[in-house]
């Protein structure tokens, strides 16, 4: 007489014995009920797939039936260990082509003349932003965005480094001057960001649609001192494919 390791039923004479995920040769392994093991092969697929909430509902359900939390821990930890293990490899994976995506997009001409090689039009491209908002904005976001990996490779500068949103630094800045860079306040760094990442955006954007640069890049920035000085920027040229 045998007794299912989970669940507790009796299982052998008259039930069908089945071992918990037989096709996995290193996972533990108990005698249980056809239904355990079916729960518990659910468990091992939701894993094997990736697919965190799916496994979080076998999950529960193995721990509402089971008798033995030892034996149902063991299982579920060999397979969330696997499902953590598996996402890393893939988010590694995706991240490291993201990476390789974005040095491509880098080196997109971004022009606010014409090119000298012959050409296909696209269409046009279009990107806007502003800093009007109480607690965030569009332009958060935006700053949010590109000082984080992988877009941050989008990002080509002349020069040096600006203050970036959120840094300590610029919070510092704002106490002693209004024109510092807080949201609601228009400063120099603002305007330097808000440039560089709407070129990013325009980048993106012709990607997108197959191009191979931007011509004819012109820009509207537009500043309402009657609003706590915020900004509105509106970013635009022809997405192009090289011939």
């Amino acid at each position: 007489m045998a007794y299912c390791a989970l669940c507790n039923k009796q299982i052998g004479f008259f039930t069908s014995m089945s071992t918990a995920i037989p096709n996995d040769s290193n996972s533990p392994a108990y005698n249980v009920c056809p239904e355990c093991s079916k729960l518990t092969k659910d468990l091992a697929g939701a894993a094997k797939k990736g697919d965190r909430i799916t496994f979080e509902i076998h999950e529960r359900k193995i721990r509402e039936i089971s008798k033995n939390q030892d034996a149902a821990n063991e299982l579920i930890t060999y397979f969330g260990s696997k499902i953590n293990a598996e996402k890393a490899a893939e988010q590694k994976q995706l991240f490291t082509e993201q990476m390789a995506y974005m040095q491509k997009l880098r080196d997109i001409p971004v022009t606010t003349t014409d090119l000298k090689e012959p050409y296909e039009v696209l269409g046009p491209v279009f990107f806007n932003t502003t800093n009007k908002g109480v607690f965030s904005s569009a332009f958060t976001k935006l700053c949010e965005k590109y000082t984080k990996e992988p877009y941050s490779v989008l990002v080509k500068r002349p020069g040096g480094e600006s203050i970036q949103t959120g840094e300590f630094g610029s919070f510092l800045l704002s106490l002693f001057d209004l024109g510092g860079g807080y949201e609601g306040s228009v400063g120099q760094w603002q305007f330097d960001d808000a440039y560089y990442y709407s070129i990013a955006e325009l980048k993106l954007r012709c990607a997108e649609m197959g191009g191979d640069a931007v011509v004819g890049m012109s820009m509207d920035f537009d500043l309402d001192t009657n609003n706590a000085a915020a900004f509105y920027l509106q970013m635009h040229g022809t997405a192009v494919k090289l011939k």
